[in-house]
């Protein structure tokens, strides 16, 4: 699995380009965001291409504000 994330927070959007390995071009993908357990966002779309996903009030990281990404 490869997922390729670029996030914008001028526009709070993160964009994220799955590539899961073992699947076929075409098949779905599902991208959920979170913040504290609480869903941000979600979108699909098909196995290697590109979603853009809002996220509100984007926060970056900082050693005291530590994400996981899964």
């Amino acid at each position: 699995m490869n997922i390729k994330t670029i996030p914008n927070v001028d526009n709070n959007t993160v964009t994220v380009i799955p590539e899961i390995k073992g699947s076929d071009f075409g098949d779905i993908v599902e991208v959920s965001v979170f913040d504290k357990g609480t869903l941000v966002s979600n979108a699909m779309a098909k196995n290697g291409l590109e979603m853009v996903l809002p996220v509100g009030n984007s926060k970056l990281w900082s050693p005291n504000l530590l994400f996981c990404m899964i």
